[in-house]
């Protein structure tokens, strides 16, 4: 009798065991896959846009770059325009952009030479044609 009684314990010992471990591990793994709010967002760029495509020497370009967050926590992007494959320090600026959101941003921009300039921000291009001043 106390030898069955024994093996009995013993053996809800085991299953008892086997459930506690069985159970650790299953929440390490969960652990482990789950997504973690500590990775920082990654912002890009969503589109550029460029209005008008035709200006006169002296005149407005307006560039939007349009920002988008698709994480789950507020992100930051630093803007900064390459006009002909050079970075125009003028544009660089911080933008925040929250957890699934977008943010626009406007360059208003003018230039003193005519001729065409490719613009072009996180992969978008585009061109703008600077025709001379009417005299």
């Amino acid at each position: 009798m106390k030898t069955k009684r024994f093996l009995v314990f013993r053996n809800i010992f085991f299953i008892l065991m086997a459930l506690v471990l069985v159970g650790g591990l299953t929440a390490g793994w969960r652990a482990a896959t789950s997504d973690s709010s500590d990775e920082p967002a990654e912002c890009y760029v969503a589109n550029l846009d460029i209005s008008p495509h035709e200006v006169g020497v002296g005149e407005q370009a307006t560039i939007t770059v349009v920002i988008a967050n698709p994480g789950d926590s507020e992100g930051t992007y630093t803007t900064i325009l390459k006009i002909n494959d050079k970075e125009d320090e003028r544009s660089k600026t911080e933008v925040p952009v929250p957890a699934g959101e977008t943010r626009a941003v406007v360059f208003t921009l003018t230039f003193d030479t005519p001729g065409k300039y490719e613009i072009e921000m996180g992969g978008w291009k585009g061109t703008l044609e600077v025709t001379p001043a009417e005299e």
